[in-house]
């Protein structure tokens, strides 16, 4: 009797271990083609917003080769050629908008070590306004966006008064203090 149902027994349990592994073997493949996906999405991201964030940058170096550091200094001091400051402010114009949209992908997609050099960047270079005391209940949404986003793909999260320093370009009290 016993030989019979090793004879049975044998290949059915062979037959439920393949099965199981086939079907563990496609979840795990599945599951790592989606991760895959997701971080090819978020590296086109960024590599999008970088190129970006670096063309804003060659415009404000194209207004300083004139003698000007932004566009509200444009503004107060347009040069006498009618055409070269018509190009001026749209140069300063592109490159303000620019810096400010890569800004905030960048708050978004970049790696956190990136995200928080370049808010310690602006905090030394920029004279920034203080924040509203309403940034804390602001920066929660933001932060639950870059998590999901990045979710499996960054493990720390970023210091949420860098990441708003970075988007809205003022200075959290927290940071006043380490400044």
């Amino acid at each position: 009797m016993s030989d019979k149902w090793s004879k049975i027994g044998v290949p059915i349990l062979i037959a439920i271990i393949g099965f199981a592994g086939g079907v563990l073997g496609h979840k795990m493949a599945s599951d790592r083609s989606k991760y895959i996906e997701k971080l090819d999405n978020i590296n086109s991201h960024r590599f999008e917003t970088y190129q970006n964030f670096f063309s804003a940058l060659a415009k404000y170096k194209q207004a300083q080769d004139y003698g000007y550091d932004s566009y509200y200094e444009f503004i107060n001091n347009k040069p006498e050629d009618h055409k070269l400051a018509e190009r001026l402010e749209i140069t300063l114009w592109e490159y303000h908008m620019g810096v400010k949209e890569a800004r905030f992908k960048i708050a978004a997609f970049a790696p956190r070590e990136l995200v928080e050099a370049l808010a310690d960047y602006y905090v030394e270079t920029s004279k920034m306004p203080q924040c509203s005391p309403s940034w804390k209940s602001d920066v929660k949404t933001y932060l639950a966006m870059r998590k999901e986003l990045l979710d499996g793909i960054e493990s720390v999260d970023v210091d949420p008064a860098k990441m708003y320093v970075l988007m809205f370009n003022c200075i959290p009290p927290e940071l006043v203090t380490k400044k």
